[in-house]
Parts: C-alpha cells; sequence; structure tokens
C-alpha cells in the first residue's frame, strides 16, 4: 500500500530534517523547546497518514493525496540528503588545508 511507503518516508524525512537542522544550528536558547514541538508535530503526521490509510480504500481522493504525498516526500528527502551532504563537504574542507 501506499501509505505504510508514505508513512516511513515522512517518518525518515522527519529525522533527517531534524539531525539537519541540529547539526547545522546547534543547541541554542530554545532550539530544544523547538525540536521537542517538531517531534509532537511528526507524530500527529503520523496519526493522520495511519488514519488516511484506513480511509484511502474507499476514497479515490485520499488515494491521490497520499501519491502526490508521497512525490513531495521523495523530492523533499532528496533536497534534504543533497543538503547534508554539503553541509559534510563544508565541514571536511573546513578541516583539510589542501597544501
Amino acid at each position: 500500500m501506499v501509505d505504510s511507503l508514505v508513512s516511513a518516508t515522512v517518518q525518515v524525512l522527519l529525522d533527517k530534517a531534524i539531525s539537519l537542522a541540529t547539526d547545522r544550528i546547534g543547541l541554542v536558547f530554545g532550539f530544544k523547546k523547538d525540536m521537542e514541538s517538531l517531534r509532537g508535530s511528526a507524530a500527529m503526521i503520523a496519526s493522520v497518514l495511519a488514519d488516511a490509510d484506513d480511509k484511502q480504500r474507499h476514497n479515490r481522493a485520499i488515494q491521490l493525496w497520499l501519491q502526490r504525498l508521497e512525490q513531495v516526500a521523495f523530492d523533499a528527502d532528496n533536497d534534504i540528503m543533497c543538503s547534508m551532504s554539503s553541509t559534510k563537504k563544508l565541514f571536511v574542507a573546513s578541516i583539510v588545508t589542501i597544501p
């Protein structure tokens, strides 16, 4: 089913986004509270996706929505992976000096 894949993809995507934000920003004043809020939002998203899973069998609009969400999640995942890769390259470049 599309729903399980979308739910897993969105969860991984949110985990990557949280990791990237933590790496880039660090734990600054109020940041921990924001991360807890983001984790709460991720739990709500997972619940909505689970409900959509139950309803998609009888509702084509929900099926279409889940398919579109899946594509958006994959696109966002690609963007995050590229950003994480760039961050790692910048970090390595700042450590390694070329003679």
